[in-house]
């Protein structure tokens, strides 16, 4: 299974222009720092709820507009989805998202802009902030062309904490979603078995009097592998050339307890949580890429041949 495709969060999240898609470090001289951070405060002067402002020790300001204290807060690996609007110091829109595709990001893999995602750390699942943001969080020295900010510029950006969901509730959101539904040809949600390890299972084609699976055994079959969120496969066999023994801890534990759930001549799609799959350090292809993200739920879709 070692057939890898570059996943597509970071280039998503540079198209929208919400992490530094160029070489750049993020430091700042002293004197830039200081006229940075002399231009926000300035700007929070200006502004009616000035007083209500905080400072980090990395030098951004932010203030929460609309506090929700019984909200949570984001924890790391979940998979957190907010709205922005980017503006500069003179209030003009820059960049917005849209509500058809809201920007998700699994936090605590430090991908987005650093004054963002340090940002959405103090906010909670509902909450509205503005985020003044000095250029060594922002885009640098270097800036941005789409958004265009100059660089060693300050920007702002209000963000709302849309939601922030553990893989958990990720998966059961995917086992209701129109995206799996459909890919299985199917009319309405399909029924899923779920195993108390947290892996489902649906059976799309079940053949009774097929020989049960068990360790030990040579199986062959075919399958693929997708993200919740991915059309791609990061791997596939579809031509019935791959084999396993089961039980030797050759592939991620998702992926056999699954084919052990299975008969010969039976078709199922398998979905599981990173505990079960590449866990905390997800997987990287040859130059370090990242193919599956850490705290990443995944799906299979595969077919039993034969076993023997």
């Amino acid at each position: 299974m070692n057939r890898f495709f570059v996943f597509p969060l970071v280039a998503l999240l540079c198209s929208i222009g919400l992490i530094s898609c160029m070489s750049n470090d993020f430091v700042d001289s002293n004197q830039v720092a200081a006229d940075n951070d002399a231009s926000i405060r300035q700007y929070i002067t200006k502004q009616s709820n000035a007083t209500s402002y905080s400072m980090s020790a990395s030098g951004l300001h932010y203030v929460i507009l609309n506090p929700t204290p019984t909200s949570k807060l984001p924890s790391v690996g979940e998979e957190v989805t907010f709205s922005y609007v980017l503006y500069n110091l003179a209030d003009q829109a820059l960049d917005s998202s849209k509500a058809s595709q809201l920007p998700s990001f699994t936090f605590g893999l430090n991908v987005l802009l650093p004054g963002l995602q340090e940002g959405l750390s103090y906010m909670r699942v509902g909450e509205t902030a503005r985020l003044l943001i000095p250029s060594h969080l922002a885009y640098g020295s270097q800036g941005q062309t789409s958004p265009p900010v100059a660089g060693n510029t300050p920007i702002r950006l209000d963000v709302k904490l849309v939601s922030s969901l553990t893989e958990d509730q990720q998966i059961t959101n995917y086992l209701s979603s129109t995206a799996l539904t459909s890919s299985l040809s199917l009319t309405a949600p399909p029924t899923a078995v779920q195993t108390p390890t947290g892996l489902r299972i649906i059976k799309t084609v079940t053949n009774p009097t097929g020989a049960s699976i068990t360790a030990g055994q040579s199986v062959t079959l075919n399958y693929s592998g997708l993200g919740l969120r991915s059309l791609t496969p990061f791997d596939k066999v579809t031509d019935g050339s791959f084999s396993f023994v089961v039980g030797r801890d050759q592939f991620i534990a998702g992926f056999t307890e699954g084919v052990l759930q299975m008969r010969v001549g039976e078709k199922a799609t398998i979905i599981f949580p990173s505990s079960l799959g590449y866990g905390t350090q997800g997987s990287r292809n040859a130059s370090g890429q990242f193919v599956i993200l850490p705290y990443s739920p995944l799906r299979f879709d595969i077919s039993v041949l034969g076993a023997k």
